[in-house]
Protein backbone atom coordinates (compact mmCIF):
# COMPACT_ATOMS: atom_id res chain seq x y z
CA UNK A 1 0.00 0.00 0.00
CA UNK A 2 1.57 3.04 -1.43
CA UNK A 3 1.22 6.62 0.05
CA UNK A 4 -1.89 7.26 -2.55
CA UNK A 5 -3.95 4.47 -1.80
CA UNK A 6 -3.23 5.50 2.10
CA UNK A 7 -4.05 8.88 1.70
CA UNK A 8 -7.58 8.38 0.24
CA UNK A 9 -8.18 5.55 3.03
CA UNK A 10 -7.61 8.09 5.57
CA UNK A 11 -9.52 10.53 3.93
CA UNK A 12 -12.31 7.94 3.74
CA UNK A 13 -12.32 7.13 7.04
CA UNK A 14 -12.11 10.58 8.17
CA UNK A 15 -15.86 11.20 6.47
CA UNK A 16 -16.99 7.67 8.33
CA UNK A 17 -15.72 7.84 11.46
CA UNK A 18 -15.78 11.22 12.38
CA UNK A 19 -17.39 11.35 16.02
CA UNK A 20 -17.83 8.01 15.71
CA UNK A 21 -18.33 6.77 19.50
CA UNK A 22 -16.16 3.85 20.73
CA UNK A 23 -17.96 0.86 22.37
CA UNK A 24 -15.26 -1.60 22.71
CA UNK A 25 -11.88 -2.00 21.98
CA UNK A 26 -10.03 -5.21 21.89
CA UNK A 27 -7.09 -7.03 20.84
CA UNK A 28 -7.57 -10.37 19.29
CA UNK A 29 -4.37 -10.22 17.74
CA UNK A 30 -1.19 -9.02 20.03
CA UNK A 31 -0.30 -6.91 17.29
CA UNK A 32 -3.88 -6.21 16.49
CA UNK A 33 -6.41 -3.78 18.22
CA UNK A 34 -10.21 -3.58 16.89
CA UNK A 35 -12.35 -0.59 17.73
CA UNK A 36 -16.07 -1.33 17.32
CA UNK A 37 -17.82 2.32 16.99
CA UNK A 38 -21.17 3.65 16.59
CA UNK A 39 -22.16 6.87 14.69
CA UNK A 40 -25.59 8.17 13.40
CA UNK A 41 -27.36 4.43 14.28
CA UNK A 42 -24.15 2.10 11.99
CA UNK A 43 -22.16 0.02 13.58
CA UNK A 44 -18.59 -0.25 12.32
CA UNK A 45 -15.60 -2.03 13.33
CA UNK A 46 -12.01 -0.85 12.47
CA UNK A 47 -9.14 -2.90 12.58
CA UNK A 48 -5.81 -2.02 13.43
CA UNK A 49 -3.43 -4.39 12.64
CA UNK A 50 1.03 -4.62 12.89
CA UNK A 51 1.23 -7.55 11.42
CA UNK A 52 4.80 -7.35 9.27
CA UNK A 53 3.23 -9.31 6.48
CA UNK A 54 0.26 -7.69 6.09
CA UNK A 55 0.08 -4.09 7.76
CA UNK A 56 -3.53 -2.83 7.40
CA UNK A 57 -6.54 -0.27 8.80
CA UNK A 58 -9.53 -0.63 7.02
CA UNK A 59 -13.57 -1.01 8.28
CA UNK A 60 -13.93 -4.53 8.75
CA UNK A 61 -17.22 -6.86 8.51
CA UNK A 62 -15.02 -9.67 9.66
CA UNK A 63 -15.31 -11.52 13.23
CA UNK A 64 -12.12 -12.97 14.98
CA UNK A 65 -12.56 -14.38 18.55
CA UNK A 66 -11.05 -12.62 21.67
CA UNK A 67 -8.27 -14.46 24.26
CA UNK A 68 -10.10 -14.87 27.62
CA UNK A 69 -7.59 -12.05 29.07
CA UNK A 70 -6.95 -8.88 27.22
CA UNK A 71 -3.34 -8.08 27.05
CA UNK A 72 -1.99 -4.95 29.08
CA UNK A 73 -1.79 -2.65 26.02
CA UNK A 74 -5.45 -3.29 25.41
CA UNK A 75 -6.68 -2.57 29.01
CA UNK A 76 -4.65 0.55 28.74
CA UNK A 77 -6.86 1.87 25.74
CA UNK A 78 -9.91 0.77 27.34
CA UNK A 79 -8.52 3.12 30.84
CA UNK A 80 -8.25 6.27 28.37
CA UNK A 81 -10.39 5.55 25.37
CA UNK A 82 -13.32 3.88 26.55
CA UNK A 83 -15.88 7.13 26.67
CA UNK A 84 -14.58 8.27 24.04
CA UNK A 85 -15.15 9.50 20.28
CA UNK A 86 -12.94 9.81 16.91
CA UNK A 87 -12.00 13.57 16.16
CA UNK A 88 -9.42 13.23 13.12
CA UNK A 89 -8.06 10.47 10.67
CA UNK A 90 -5.39 12.01 8.91
CA UNK A 91 -1.63 10.72 7.25
CA UNK A 92 1.05 11.81 9.60
CA UNK A 93 4.55 13.43 7.59
CA UNK A 94 3.36 12.24 3.67
CA UNK A 95 4.58 8.71 4.74
CA UNK A 96 2.64 5.36 5.27
CA UNK A 97 1.75 6.51 8.97
CA UNK A 98 -2.12 6.85 9.88
CA UNK A 99 -2.88 9.26 12.73
CA UNK A 100 -6.85 8.83 14.29
CA UNK A 101 -7.02 11.31 16.91
CA UNK A 102 -9.72 10.95 20.07
CA UNK A 103 -11.51 13.33 22.06
CA UNK A 104 -12.74 11.75 25.43
CA UNK A 105 -13.79 12.40 29.05
CA UNK A 106 -12.15 11.90 31.97
CA UNK A 107 -13.24 10.87 35.05
CA UNK A 108 -13.57 14.64 36.40
CA UNK A 109 -15.53 14.86 33.32
CA UNK A 110 -13.12 16.96 31.68
CA UNK A 111 -11.67 16.93 28.04
CA UNK A 112 -8.65 15.00 26.99
CA UNK A 113 -7.08 14.51 23.57
CA UNK A 114 -5.43 11.05 22.96
CA UNK A 115 -4.38 9.72 19.39
CA UNK A 116 -3.27 6.30 18.40
CA UNK A 117 -0.24 6.19 15.40
CA UNK A 118 -0.53 3.23 12.80
CA UNK A 119 2.70 2.81 11.31
CA UNK A 120 2.24 0.82 8.28
CA UNK A 121 5.79 -0.60 7.42
CA UNK A 122 6.36 -4.20 6.74
CA UNK A 123 8.36 -5.64 9.47
CA UNK A 124 8.26 -2.34 11.09
CA UNK A 125 4.77 -1.90 11.56
CA UNK A 126 3.67 -0.76 15.14
CA UNK A 127 0.52 0.48 16.59
CA UNK A 128 1.83 3.50 19.04
CA UNK A 129 -0.57 5.15 21.67
CA UNK A 130 -0.03 8.74 22.80
CA UNK A 131 -1.29 11.53 24.89
CA UNK A 132 -2.34 14.61 23.99
CA UNK A 133 0.88 16.37 24.20
CA UNK A 134 2.41 13.56 21.98
CA UNK A 135 4.17 11.55 24.22
CA UNK A 136 4.24 7.90 24.19
CA UNK A 137 1.65 5.97 26.92
CA UNK A 138 2.57 2.42 25.24
CA UNK A 139 3.25 0.79 21.93
CA UNK A 140 2.54 -2.87 20.46
CA UNK A 141 6.44 -3.18 19.66
CA UNK A 142 9.05 -1.18 21.68
CA UNK A 143 12.39 -0.05 20.39
CA UNK A 144 14.92 1.28 22.70
CA UNK A 145 16.86 4.26 22.43
CA UNK A 146 20.06 2.44 20.24
CA UNK A 147 17.41 1.86 17.68
CA UNK A 148 18.87 4.24 14.99
CA UNK A 149 16.03 4.13 12.64
CA UNK A 150 13.19 4.57 15.39
CA UNK A 151 12.83 4.88 19.14
CA UNK A 152 9.56 3.83 20.40
CA UNK A 153 9.13 3.84 24.56
CA UNK A 154 7.66 4.91 26.83
CA UNK A 155 7.74 8.28 28.19
CA UNK A 156 9.41 10.26 25.04
CA UNK A 157 7.79 12.04 22.54
CA UNK A 158 6.95 10.59 19.16
CA UNK A 159 8.90 11.77 16.33
CA UNK A 160 8.00 10.02 13.06
CA UNK A 161 11.01 8.03 10.95
CA UNK A 162 12.70 9.92 8.38
CA UNK A 163 11.75 9.99 4.86
CA UNK A 164 14.78 8.79 3.12
CA UNK A 165 13.51 11.21 -0.11
CA UNK A 166 11.30 13.86 -0.56
CA UNK A 167 7.64 12.88 -0.15
CA UNK A 168 5.53 13.18 -3.45
CA UNK A 169 2.79 15.05 -1.24
CA UNK A 170 4.91 18.07 0.43
CA UNK A 171 3.84 21.04 0.37
CA UNK A 172 7.47 21.56 -1.67
CA UNK A 173 7.16 18.93 -4.39
CA UNK A 174 6.92 21.33 -6.69
CA UNK A 175 10.50 22.80 -6.11
CA UNK A 176 11.85 19.45 -5.98
CA UNK A 177 10.70 18.39 -8.89
CA UNK A 178 12.48 21.40 -11.01
CA UNK A 179 15.83 20.06 -9.81
CA UNK A 180 15.68 16.61 -10.95
CA UNK A 181 17.80 15.67 -13.85
CA UNK A 182 15.41 14.19 -16.13
CA UNK A 183 17.66 13.65 -18.69
CA UNK A 184 19.99 11.05 -16.59
CA UNK A 185 17.49 8.65 -16.46
CA UNK A 186 15.63 5.88 -18.79
CA UNK A 187 12.30 7.18 -18.28
CA UNK A 188 10.18 9.82 -16.87
CA UNK A 189 8.68 7.21 -14.16
CA UNK A 190 12.56 6.00 -13.22
CA UNK A 191 13.60 9.75 -12.32
CA UNK A 192 10.40 10.06 -10.23
CA UNK A 193 10.61 6.82 -8.34
CA UNK A 194 14.06 7.57 -7.88
CA UNK A 195 13.84 10.93 -6.51
CA UNK A 196 10.30 10.88 -4.40
CA UNK A 197 8.97 8.80 -1.65
CA UNK A 198 4.98 7.82 -1.86
CA UNK A 199 4.12 6.41 -5.07
CA UNK A 200 4.37 3.04 -6.85
CA UNK A 201 5.10 2.82 -10.34
CA UNK A 202 1.44 2.14 -10.90
CA UNK A 203 0.95 5.12 -9.43
CA UNK A 204 3.27 7.43 -11.14
CA UNK A 205 1.94 5.87 -14.49
CA UNK A 206 -1.23 7.24 -13.56
CA UNK A 207 -0.19 10.66 -12.63
CA UNK A 208 1.54 10.67 -16.07
CA UNK A 209 -1.53 9.20 -17.29
CA UNK A 210 -3.66 12.42 -15.58
CA UNK A 211 -1.08 15.11 -16.59
CA UNK A 212 -1.36 13.34 -20.53
CA UNK A 213 2.52 13.20 -20.07
CA UNK A 214 4.76 10.08 -22.17
CA UNK A 215 6.36 8.10 -19.75
CA UNK A 216 9.30 8.28 -22.39
CA UNK A 217 9.48 11.95 -23.20
CA UNK A 218 13.51 13.22 -23.37
CA UNK A 219 12.66 16.96 -22.37
CA UNK A 220 10.35 17.67 -19.72
CA UNK A 221 9.73 21.36 -19.62
CA UNK A 222 7.92 23.69 -17.11
CA UNK A 223 5.31 22.67 -18.44
CA UNK A 224 5.54 19.03 -17.75
CA UNK A 225 6.09 19.65 -14.24
CA UNK A 226 3.33 21.96 -13.97
CA UNK A 227 1.23 19.57 -15.51
CA UNK A 228 2.32 16.83 -13.07
CA UNK A 229 2.38 18.98 -9.74
CA UNK A 230 -1.25 19.10 -10.72
CA UNK A 231 -1.67 15.49 -11.20
CA UNK A 232 -0.31 14.92 -7.99
CA UNK A 233 -2.87 17.67 -6.53
CA UNK A 234 -5.53 15.41 -8.25
CA UNK A 235 -4.60 12.47 -6.85
CA UNK A 236 -4.22 13.95 -3.14
CA UNK A 237 -7.82 14.66 -3.16
CA UNK A 238 -9.15 11.66 -5.22
CA UNK A 239 -11.96 10.83 -3.11
CA UNK A 240 -13.59 13.93 -4.69
CA UNK A 241 -12.48 13.32 -8.11
CA UNK A 242 -14.84 11.36 -10.74
CA UNK A 243 -12.00 8.64 -11.62
CA UNK A 244 -12.02 7.50 -7.64
CA UNK A 245 -13.94 4.19 -8.09
CA UNK A 246 -12.91 1.49 -5.06
CA UNK A 247 -11.81 -1.66 -6.46
CA UNK A 248 -9.60 -4.73 -6.25
CA UNK A 249 -7.68 -5.33 -9.56
CA UNK A 250 -4.42 -8.09 -9.51
CA UNK A 251 -5.18 -8.82 -5.65
CA UNK A 252 -4.76 -5.32 -5.01
CA UNK A 253 -6.83 -2.65 -3.63
CA UNK A 254 -6.38 0.24 -5.55
CA UNK A 255 -8.31 3.88 -6.30
CA UNK A 256 -8.37 3.75 -10.02
CA UNK A 257 -8.61 0.72 -11.51
CA UNK A 258 -6.73 0.05 -15.33
CA UNK A 259 -10.38 -0.19 -17.51
CA UNK A 260 -8.03 -2.77 -19.51
CA UNK A 261 -7.63 -5.21 -16.56
CA UNK A 262 -10.42 -7.34 -15.21
CA UNK A 263 -11.40 -5.64 -11.46
CA UNK A 264 -13.64 -6.14 -8.75
CA UNK A 265 -15.34 -3.10 -8.10
CA UNK A 266 -16.15 -2.40 -4.34
CA UNK A 267 -18.74 0.62 -2.22
CA UNK A 268 -15.31 2.03 -0.76
CA UNK A 269 -11.50 1.44 0.05
CA UNK A 270 -12.26 -0.06 3.46
CA UNK A 271 -14.11 -2.54 1.66
CA UNK A 272 -11.46 -3.64 -1.65
CA UNK A 273 -9.01 -3.74 1.97
CA UNK A 274 -10.60 -6.09 2.99
CA UNK A 275 -11.30 -8.28 0.39
CA UNK A 276 -7.76 -8.48 -0.98
CA UNK A 277 -6.21 -8.35 2.80
CA UNK A 278 -8.04 -10.90 4.58
CA UNK A 279 -7.18 -13.80 3.39
CA UNK A 280 -3.68 -12.80 2.77
CA UNK A 281 -3.97 -11.38 6.68
CA UNK A 282 -5.39 -14.99 7.57
CA UNK A 283 -2.55 -17.06 5.73
CA UNK A 284 0.28 -14.63 7.62
CA UNK A 285 -1.54 -15.39 11.19
CA UNK A 286 -1.61 -19.59 10.05
CA UNK A 287 1.75 -19.43 8.79
CA UNK A 288 2.92 -17.46 12.59
CA UNK A 289 0.80 -19.32 14.60
CA UNK A 290 2.51 -22.73 13.43
CA UNK A 291 5.71 -21.75 12.69
CA UNK A 292 7.33 -23.04 16.26
CA UNK A 293 4.98 -26.36 15.67
CA UNK A 294 6.10 -27.10 12.24
CA UNK A 295 9.56 -27.41 13.41
CA UNK A 296 8.93 -28.99 16.51
CA UNK A 297 6.93 -31.82 14.48
CA UNK A 298 9.73 -31.73 12.06
CA UNK A 299 12.55 -32.23 14.53
CA UNK A 300 10.47 -35.26 16.22
CA UNK A 301 10.01 -36.83 13.22
CA UNK A 302 13.82 -36.78 12.17
CA UNK A 303 14.66 -37.94 15.63
CA UNK A 304 12.47 -40.85 15.37
CA UNK A 305 13.37 -41.43 11.82
CA UNK A 306 16.89 -41.37 13.20
CA UNK A 307 16.41 -43.79 16.32
CA UNK A 308 14.46 -46.07 13.61
CA UNK A 309 17.80 -46.02 11.42
CA UNK A 310 19.98 -46.69 14.26
CA UNK A 311 17.66 -49.54 15.69
CA UNK A 312 17.96 -51.11 12.20
CA UNK A 313 21.80 -51.07 12.32
CA UNK A 314 22.26 -52.26 15.54
CA UNK A 315 19.86 -55.16 14.67
CA UNK A 316 21.85 -56.00 11.47
CA UNK A 317 24.34 -56.67 13.99
CA UNK A 318 22.43 -60.14 15.19
CA UNK A 319 22.56 -61.30 12.05
CA UNK A 320 25.19 -63.70 13.48
CA UNK A 321 23.64 -64.50 16.74
CA UNK A 322 22.54 -68.07 15.29
CA UNK A 323 26.09 -68.57 13.97
CA UNK A 324 27.41 -68.21 17.87
CA UNK A 325 24.68 -70.69 18.90
CA UNK A 326 26.33 -72.96 16.26
CA UNK A 327 29.48 -72.38 17.65
CA UNK A 328 29.11 -73.31 20.76
CA UNK A 329 27.28 -76.63 20.07
CA UNK A 330 30.27 -77.64 17.76
CA UNK A 331 32.43 -76.98 20.71
CA UNK A 332 30.40 -78.95 22.98
CA UNK A 333 30.28 -81.74 20.82
CA UNK A 334 33.91 -81.97 19.72
CA UNK A 335 35.28 -81.27 23.62
CA UNK A 336 36.81 -84.41 23.61
CA UNK A 337 39.29 -83.33 20.91
CA UNK A 338 40.40 -79.92 22.54
CA UNK A 339 43.18 -79.56 24.85
CA UNK A 340 43.98 -76.97 27.15
CA UNK A 341 46.01 -74.40 25.64
CA UNK A 342 44.39 -74.73 22.04
CA UNK A 343 44.07 -71.82 19.66
CA UNK A 344 42.00 -74.17 16.98
CA UNK A 345 39.67 -76.40 17.00
CA UNK A 346 38.69 -78.19 13.12
CA UNK A 347 35.45 -79.73 13.76
CA UNK A 348 32.54 -81.21 11.42
CA UNK A 349 29.59 -78.91 10.86
CA UNK A 350 26.75 -81.09 11.01
CA UNK A 351 24.51 -77.80 9.65
CA UNK A 352 26.40 -77.23 6.57
CA UNK A 353 28.44 -80.94 5.85
CA UNK A 354 31.60 -79.27 5.87
CA UNK A 355 34.56 -79.03 8.15
CA UNK A 356 35.17 -76.01 9.97
CA UNK A 357 38.18 -74.55 11.75
CA UNK A 358 37.10 -72.35 14.78
CA UNK A 359 38.97 -69.93 16.99
CA UNK A 360 39.82 -70.55 20.61
CA UNK A 361 40.95 -68.60 23.09
CA UNK A 362 43.98 -70.21 24.70
CA UNK A 363 43.29 -69.22 28.42
CA UNK A 364 39.52 -70.46 28.45
CA UNK A 365 38.99 -73.81 28.88
CA UNK A 366 36.93 -76.16 26.51
CA UNK A 367 33.82 -75.76 28.47
CA UNK A 368 34.38 -71.82 28.78
CA UNK A 369 35.20 -71.31 25.38
CA UNK A 370 31.81 -73.16 24.24
CA UNK A 371 30.31 -70.97 27.17
CA UNK A 372 31.22 -67.33 25.62
CA UNK A 373 29.56 -68.28 22.37
CA UNK A 374 26.00 -69.72 24.22
CA UNK A 375 26.97 -66.00 26.31
CA UNK A 376 26.82 -63.96 23.02
CA UNK A 377 24.30 -65.89 21.66
CA UNK A 378 21.96 -65.30 24.89
CA UNK A 379 22.97 -61.74 24.54
CA UNK A 380 22.32 -61.02 20.74
CA UNK A 381 18.87 -62.73 21.23
CA UNK A 382 17.73 -60.43 23.97
CA UNK A 383 19.04 -57.54 21.97
CA UNK A 384 16.97 -58.40 18.80
CA UNK A 385 13.58 -59.27 20.85
CA UNK A 386 14.52 -55.48 22.35
CA UNK A 387 15.54 -53.86 18.95
CA UNK A 388 12.06 -55.42 17.23
CA UNK A 389 10.10 -54.17 19.99
CA UNK A 390 11.67 -50.96 19.90
CA UNK A 391 11.86 -50.61 16.47
CA UNK A 392 7.74 -51.33 16.77
CA UNK A 393 7.21 -48.50 19.44
CA UNK A 394 8.90 -46.12 17.07
CA UNK A 395 6.96 -46.68 13.98
CA UNK A 396 4.41 -46.44 15.66
CA UNK A 397 4.96 -43.34 17.21
CA UNK A 398 6.04 -42.14 13.81
CA UNK A 399 2.38 -42.97 12.52
CA UNK A 400 1.07 -40.65 15.86
CA UNK A 401 4.21 -37.98 14.59
CA UNK A 402 2.11 -37.76 11.43
CA UNK A 403 -1.18 -37.27 12.61
CA UNK A 404 0.20 -34.50 14.73
CA UNK A 405 1.89 -32.86 11.31
CA UNK A 406 -1.52 -33.47 9.75
CA UNK A 407 -3.42 -31.23 12.52
CA UNK A 408 -0.78 -28.65 11.93
CA UNK A 409 -1.42 -27.94 8.43
CA UNK A 410 -4.58 -27.55 8.72
CA UNK A 411 -5.34 -24.87 11.49
CA UNK A 412 -7.01 -22.16 10.83
CA UNK A 413 -6.08 -18.63 12.58
CA UNK A 414 -8.82 -18.95 14.95
CA UNK A 415 -8.12 -22.10 16.06
CA UNK A 416 -6.34 -22.67 19.68
CA UNK A 417 -2.72 -24.48 19.41
CA UNK A 418 -3.12 -25.66 22.88
CA UNK A 419 -4.09 -29.54 22.31
CA UNK A 420 -1.63 -29.95 19.87
CA UNK A 421 1.01 -27.80 22.11
CA UNK A 422 0.11 -30.40 25.01
CA UNK A 423 1.20 -33.37 22.34
CA UNK A 424 4.12 -32.08 21.31
CA UNK A 425 5.22 -31.65 25.24
CA UNK A 426 4.72 -35.26 26.15
CA UNK A 427 6.48 -36.17 22.90
CA UNK A 428 9.13 -33.97 24.28
CA UNK A 429 9.30 -32.06 21.02
CA UNK A 430 8.00 -28.67 22.56
CA UNK A 431 10.68 -28.21 25.65
CA UNK A 432 8.75 -25.37 27.15
CA UNK A 433 4.97 -24.54 26.07
CA UNK A 434 3.21 -21.57 25.84
CA UNK A 435 2.86 -19.23 28.90
CA UNK A 436 -1.21 -18.65 28.90
CA UNK A 437 -3.01 -16.40 32.15
CA UNK A 438 -5.86 -18.92 30.94
CA UNK A 439 -6.75 -21.86 29.30
CA UNK A 440 -8.52 -21.06 26.04
CA UNK A 441 -11.47 -23.20 25.88
CA UNK A 442 -11.18 -26.12 23.37
CA UNK A 443 -13.20 -25.67 19.89
CA UNK A 444 -15.53 -28.83 19.55
CA UNK A 445 -15.23 -30.64 16.30
CA UNK A 446 -16.09 -29.49 13.41
CA UNK A 447 -20.13 -29.93 12.68
CA UNK A 448 -22.23 -30.72 9.80
CA UNK A 449 -25.86 -31.35 8.90
CA UNK A 450 -26.59 -33.44 6.24
CA UNK A 451 -30.22 -34.82 4.50
CA UNK A 452 -31.38 -35.06 8.78
CA UNK A 453 -28.00 -36.78 9.79
CA UNK A 454 -25.16 -34.70 12.26
CA UNK A 455 -21.61 -35.11 11.04
CA UNK A 456 -18.77 -34.73 13.26
CA UNK A 457 -14.99 -33.95 11.93
CA UNK A 458 -12.07 -33.79 14.19
CA UNK A 459 -9.28 -31.29 13.99
CA UNK A 460 -6.89 -32.77 16.32
CA UNK A 461 -5.98 -35.64 17.78
CA UNK A 462 -7.40 -35.00 20.87
CA UNK A 463 -11.21 -34.03 19.19
CA UNK A 464 -10.43 -37.62 16.74
CA UNK A 465 -10.75 -39.57 20.53
CA UNK A 466 -13.56 -37.68 21.10
CA UNK A 467 -15.66 -37.96 18.25
CA UNK A 468 -14.78 -42.09 17.95
CA UNK A 469 -15.05 -42.70 21.04
CA UNK A 470 -17.13 -40.51 23.45
CA UNK A 471 -19.83 -39.01 21.14
CA UNK A 472 -20.33 -41.93 18.45
CA UNK A 473 -22.19 -44.71 19.06
CA UNK A 474 -21.37 -48.42 18.64
CA UNK A 475 -23.74 -48.41 15.67
CA UNK A 476 -22.95 -44.92 14.14
CA UNK A 477 -20.57 -44.57 10.54
CA UNK A 478 -16.94 -43.79 11.14
CA UNK A 479 -15.11 -42.77 8.32
CA UNK A 480 -11.06 -42.63 7.59
CA UNK A 481 -9.42 -41.46 4.64
CA UNK A 482 -7.55 -44.58 3.39
CA UNK A 483 -3.92 -45.20 4.48
CA UNK A 484 -3.21 -41.47 5.55
CA UNK A 485 -3.24 -39.67 8.77
CA UNK A 486 -6.45 -38.48 8.41
CA UNK A 487 -9.17 -36.56 11.09
CA UNK A 488 -11.65 -39.03 12.12
CA UNK A 489 -14.93 -37.90 11.32
CA UNK A 490 -18.74 -39.75 12.69
CA UNK A 491 -22.43 -39.85 11.14
CA UNK A 492 -24.71 -39.96 13.92
CA UNK A 493 -27.58 -42.50 12.97
CA UNK A 494 -29.86 -42.32 15.87
CA UNK A 495 -31.41 -45.41 14.14
CA UNK A 496 -31.98 -44.03 10.80
CA UNK A 497 -31.58 -45.78 7.87
CA UNK A 498 -28.58 -43.67 5.68
CA UNK A 499 -28.85 -43.39 2.18
CA UNK A 500 -25.89 -43.59 -0.81
CA UNK A 501 -25.88 -40.04 -1.30
CA UNK A 502 -25.35 -39.01 2.57
CA UNK A 503 -22.37 -41.60 2.73
CA UNK A 504 -20.75 -39.88 -0.36
CA UNK A 505 -21.31 -36.77 1.03
CA UNK A 506 -20.29 -37.73 4.26
CA UNK A 507 -16.52 -39.42 2.44
CA UNK A 508 -16.21 -35.65 0.85
CA UNK A 509 -15.78 -34.12 3.73
CA UNK A 510 -13.84 -36.70 5.39
CA UNK A 511 -11.12 -36.32 2.49
CA UNK A 512 -11.52 -33.10 2.15
CA UNK A 513 -8.22 -32.24 3.79
CA UNK A 514 -6.63 -33.90 0.81
CA UNK A 515 -5.95 -32.32 -2.76
CA UNK A 516 -6.61 -35.13 -4.97
CA UNK A 517 -9.34 -37.97 -4.91
CA UNK A 518 -8.53 -39.98 -2.54
CA UNK A 519 -9.89 -43.49 -1.26
CA UNK A 520 -12.34 -43.31 2.29
CA UNK A 521 -12.71 -46.18 4.28
CA UNK A 522 -15.96 -46.19 6.49
CA UNK A 523 -16.83 -49.05 9.25
CA UNK A 524 -19.21 -49.14 12.38
CA UNK A 525 -18.16 -47.56 15.08
CA UNK A 526 -17.68 -50.72 17.20
CA UNK A 527 -14.93 -51.92 14.43
CA UNK A 528 -12.54 -49.53 15.78
CA UNK A 529 -10.37 -50.00 18.49
CA UNK A 530 -7.84 -48.48 20.35
CA UNK A 531 -4.29 -49.20 19.34
CA UNK A 532 -1.55 -49.96 22.03
CA UNK A 533 0.13 -48.43 23.86
CA UNK A 534 -2.66 -45.50 24.15
CA UNK A 535 -1.83 -42.47 22.29
CA UNK A 536 -5.41 -40.16 21.74
CA UNK A 537 -6.68 -40.69 18.35
CA UNK A 538 -4.23 -43.43 17.34
CA UNK A 539 -6.56 -46.90 16.04
CA UNK A 540 -7.37 -50.05 14.21
CA UNK A 541 -10.12 -50.64 12.23
CA UNK A 542 -12.04 -54.12 10.83
CA UNK A 543 -14.69 -55.19 8.42
CA UNK A 544 -14.64 -51.71 6.63
CA UNK A 545 -15.61 -50.82 3.03
CA UNK A 546 -14.12 -48.09 0.66
CA UNK A 547 -15.38 -45.14 -1.25
CA UNK A 548 -12.90 -42.88 -3.73
CA UNK A 549 -14.20 -39.65 -3.90
CA UNK A 550 -12.93 -36.18 -5.28
CA UNK A 551 -12.39 -33.88 -1.70
CA UNK A 552 -15.09 -31.21 -1.14
CA UNK A 553 -15.24 -29.30 2.18
CA UNK A 554 -19.14 -28.62 1.76
CA UNK A 555 -18.94 -25.53 3.12
CA UNK A 556 -23.06 -24.77 2.90
CA UNK A 557 -23.51 -27.55 4.82
CA UNK A 558 -21.67 -26.76 7.99
CA UNK A 559 -23.40 -25.04 11.50
CA UNK A 560 -21.27 -22.51 12.09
Amino acid sequence: MDLFTLNALATELNETLYGAKIDKIVQPEIDEIRFYLRRKNRNFVLVLSANAKVPRIHITQTKKTNPSNAPAFCMLLRKHLAVGAVEKVSVVNCDRIIKIDFICKSELKDFLNYSIIVELMGRYSNIVFLDGGGKILDAVKKTSLDDERHAVFKGVTYVPPQLPKNSVFSDSFNSHLLNVDFKSYPSITDALISNFSGFTKASWALCLKIAKIDSFLKAVTKKEIDALTKAVGVMKNINSQDIFKPAVQNGEAVCVPDENLPYTPCDSLSEAMEMSLNKLDDEARVQSKTKYLKGAVKRLLERIKKNIATYRQKLADCEFMEQEKITGELIYSNIYKIKKGDETLKAFNYYTSEDEEIALDPTLSPSQNAKKHFDRYAKLKRTKEFLTNRIKEEESLYEYALTIEHAVSNLTASDPTEEIENELFALRALHVKTKRNKIDKPLPPVRYEINGFTLLKGKNNNQNDTVTFKIAKSDDIWLHVKNAPSAHTVILLDGKKIDDGTLKTACEIAASDFAAATTVDFTLRKNVKRKQPYRPGQVYYTDFSSLTVEPNAHEELKVK
